[in-house]
């Protein structure tokens, strides 16, 4: 962390030197800041409860999708796909927001960095969280071979894990 916040003071002190405008200096604390509020806010909470196509999260209450997408989507159909996914009985699922999707993250693994009952491709996957600086290209995703967030155009095509709200009662953190 004090690595993120060197930076931000680098970016900050260079940005005043060369005086340049201010509103790129608030992009560049507002993508470094958020960087740092998806990383410190998010871990893996668990346990799970796996059925045949579904993996519950017992502290969030999310139920997700066991397996992933085959075919890689862009942004936009991976919001779709999500949308039409039909499992357990349930037609509700979703693409997850970033800190959802950041949930699964399990640091004390590596490729991929996820707990072992959920099968998970060591690459990225989309999350239904758009850039605060960029909504209409950009949006935000987690890279499972080590757990980083990172923002990504909206027209590439990464992995997709839907989700729905599971349990009823499960305790939030």
């Amino acid at each position: 962390m004090n690595i993120q916040f060197n930076i931000l003071k680098k970016i900050i002190h260079s940005r005043f030197r060369k005086q340049i405008n201010k509103s790129k200096l608030l992009s560049s604390i507002l993508i470094l800041t958020s960087s740092i509020f998806l990383s410190l806010s998010a871990h893996a909470i668990g346990p799970y409860a796996s059925r045949n196509d579904t993996v519950t999260d017992l502290g969030t209450g999310l139920q997700w999708q066991k397996n992933p997408s085959l075919k890689p989507h862009n942004w936009q159909n991976g919001l779709a796909y999500c949308e039409n996914l039909s499992l357990d009985s349930h037609s509700d699922w979703r693409l997850p927001n970033i800190r959802e999707l950041k949930s699964l993250v399990d640091y004390s693994r590596y490729y991929p960095a996820i707990a072992a009952d959920i099968p998970c491709q060591s690459s990225i996957y989309w999350s239904a969280t758009s850039v605060a600086s960029d909504t209409q290209t950009s949006a935000w995703s987690v890279f499972f071979g080590n757990g980083d967030d990172i923002w990504k155009v909206k027209s590439m095509s990464f992995n997709v894990r839907c989700v729905r709200a599971g349990l009823l009662g499960a305790v939030r953190k």
